[in-house]
Order: structure tokens, then C-alpha cells, then sequence
């Protein structure tokens, strides 16, 4: 993508983000030994050779301001997406509605009539719960996952290397994306285990994590259990992503994540 961001002529507003740059992956070694490193980015002979970590609403407005200087170009926000045109077999564009700032999609006791956008071309990427998919009548194979995760945001400055850092600990694995002035932390448990993990209270849940990462316990002390953002682990993809007027992107044609690694624990 940072290529593709620079032939566009965006790679100096992309940069100007203040991206956070993860070069690799290593792995703790017991004792406090030097760190095996698994994945090191920047043995690779290209021009970005790193994972560019940004906020995604900021890329999202960097590519939506950039579009607007385009002939043509045209954003609508507070839309819901309802299902494909179709005609003749082939789908010419999507059915759609206004959605009232701040309220969810599908609400609401007098929702907008439905309206139709005409395209040659209709790219759907709308998350892997796809309802242009879904109406387009694609059905994604899937996979069964045996774990969840939690996300949680640790503030303070990061102590981290400019690596993904997995981590074991008492049956949980964690990943950790250094993010400059915080982590991104993954705590990755059994499916269906999150309120086992939290029948202690959040206490004992901050005391484990802290004991589990000792260098993030300072940023931990104030974890609340709305703090932790959970997603549920899926693999699926479609065994055919697009159809006449109609490609699938992203989520919407593959969501796809690695198995935990034998060392978690309980994999």
C-alpha cells in the first residue's frame, strides 16, 4: 500500500500522519536472553521496508480529501447500504438510504426511502458481516477459530523495539504492536473463555495482565473492563469474489487470521 500511496503522489501526505513503523517480529527468549527474531522487515529490498501502523479514520479522510480533488468524485456519508442493483444478471450499482447523523444503520421509526446509485463497476468492502454480499447471494466458506481477542489500548510511552512482540502466559497469548507514545495489545483467548477470564473481577484481571507483560503494568493500572474491545476471531473467505459488475474487497471477500503458534499454550 505505501507504494501504491506514492505513485498516487500521496506518500508525502501519508507521511506526514506520523506512522508508527513495526519492522519485524520476536519472541522473548526465557531468562532474559536476547530476543528471537522471527520476521525482520527490513532485509526486504523495496522502498517501504516496514508496516506503517496509522490511525485508520485519518488514512480514510487522506484518501476521501484526495478523491475530492478528482472530476467526478463524489462521497456520501450517513449511508446504508441496503443491496446491489441488479439487471439482466449483472449488477449495476446498489440500493441505499440516508441515515440520520448518529443513528445506527436500520434504525430509527421512520427510516428514508430507499434510493439507487448506478455504477459500471460496484466494489463492496463494507466489513465481513458484508450485506451487499450477502443480498449479492455470495456465501463465504468458513473455518472453525478457537480463539477470541480482546483489544486494549496501554498509554505511556512504549518500551518496545519497533517489532510485534508475541508473548505466552498461563494458557493466554498476547500480542503487543508498539505504537509510540502507547501499545496495541492483543490478548488472545479460548473461544467462549472471555467470562471465565473476568469472574474475578477486573482487579484480578489487571493483576494477571500485569503480571503476564511487568513492562506494561504502569499503563495497566487503570484498565476498566470497557477498556477491552473484543473481536471476534473469524476465517472465511468466498471461493469466488466477484460476479458481473461486482468485486468483493477485504473483509468482505476474505477474513482471514493466522492460528495461535504451539507455544500459546492451549492451541
Amino acid at each position: 500500500m505505501l507504494t501504491l500511496l506514492d505513485e498516487l503522489g500521496l506518500g508525502e501526505d501519508f507521511a506526514r500522519l506520523g506512522a508508527h513503523h513495526v519492522q519485524g517480529a520476536s519472541i522473548p527468549v526465557a531468562g532474559g536472553g536476547e530476543p528471537v527474531t522471527v520476521v525482520d522487515l527490513s532485509r526486504l529490498r523495496v522502498q517501504h521496508p516496514y508496516i506503517a501502523m496509522a490511525p485508520q479514520w485519518d488514512v480514510l479522510t487522506l484518501l476521501a480529501e484526495a478523491a475530492a480533488r478528482e472530476p467526478g468524485f463524489e462521497l456520501r456519508t450517513n449511508a446504508e447500504a441496503l443491496g446491489p442493483v441488479v439487471e439482466g444478471g449483472a449488477v449495476r450499482g446498489v440500493r441505499w438510504r440516508p441515515v440520520p447523523p448518529g443513528s445506527p444503520a436500520g434504525t430509527g421509526d421512520r427510516p428514508e426511502p430507499e434510493r439507487e446509485l448506478h455504477a459500471t463497476v460496484t466494489l463492496v468492502c463494507d466489513w465481513r458481516g458484508s450485506a451487499l454480499r450477502r443480498e449479492a447471494g455470495m456465501v463465504p466458506r468458513s473455518w472453525p477459530v478457537p480463539f477470541d481477542v480482546w483489544w486494549v489500548r496501554v498509554p505511556g510511552h512504549s518500551a518496545l523495539s519497533e517489532t510485534l512482540a508475541p508473548r505466552g502466559g498461563r494458557g493466554l497469548l498476547y500480542v503487543l504492536i508498539p505504537r509510540g507514545d502507547y501499545v496495541q495489545a492483543g490478548i488472545i483467548f479460548p473461544r467462549g473463555g472471555g467470562p471465565g477470564l473476568l469472574a474475578g473481577g477486573i482487579e484480578a484481571l489487571r493483576r494477571r495482565f500485569s503480571e503476564d507483560l511487568p513492562e506494561l503494568a504502569a499503563g495497566l493500572a487503570g484498565l476498566a473492563e470497557e477498556d477491552l474491545k473484543f473481536l471476534r476471531v473469524e476465517l472465511s473467505r468466498l471461493r469466488t469474489w466477484y460476479r458481473r459488475g461486482l468485486i468483493c474487497l477485504g473483509d468482505a471477500a476474505h477474513t482471514m487470521s493466522p492460528p495461535p503458534p504451539p507455544w500459546a499454550g492451549w492451541a
